[in-house]
């Protein structure tokens, strides 16, 4: 009818909090982590800085310009969530997928890996590009459904 379903008990949005792993990128151990703390805007923050001196905007554009350790932490975000959403979609087999939040409304370099990894990630046999867009809203995407969701919880 035009909504997200939330499933049963609500959590079907949420990719974020998948496990995933990550391999530190200066002594090379692997580590659990979910996906959020890599491949979110603020996980992007934190990696490249953890005094998050810099904007995820900021590090996307010094990613874009070729500087190579912000172009490892924005590919390996983009690798990450696009395999998750493959994944994802390989099991719900949608039409559309609309990203959200800041990073959905990213354009170049994470776009281009994004949708590239999400493709890797789609099971033979499935159609081999699914439309990806951003969300109407942009970055306050998240904000607005959660807040409908409260407001229809409510009523």
């Amino acid at each position: 009818d035009g909504k997200p379903y939330p499933g049963a008990n609500g959590a079907a949005l949420v990719l974020a909090t998948a496990p995933t792993q990550s391999t530190c990128q200066n002594c090379g151990e692997t580590h659990s982590t979910s996906l959020e703390a890599i491949a979110s805007g603020h996980g992007i923050e934190r990696t490249y800085d953890p005094q998050r001196r810099h904007s995820a905007r900021a590090i996307l554009a010094l990613a874009q310009e070729g500087d190579l350790r912000a172009r490892t932490i924005v590919d390996t975000a983009a690798q990450l969530a696009g395999q998750a959403i493959g994944v994802l979609s390989n099991c719900t087999d949608p039409e559309l997928i609309v990203l959200g939040g800041g990073l959905g409304s990213a354009r170049g370099l994470y776009l281009t890996t994004l949708t590239e990894a999400v493709s890797r990630a789609r099971w033979s046999g499935m159609t081999d590009q699914v439309r990806i867009e951003p969300a109407a809203m942009g970055a306050e995407a998240g904000i607005v459904g959660a807040a409908t969701a409260f407001h229809e919880a409510l009523h």
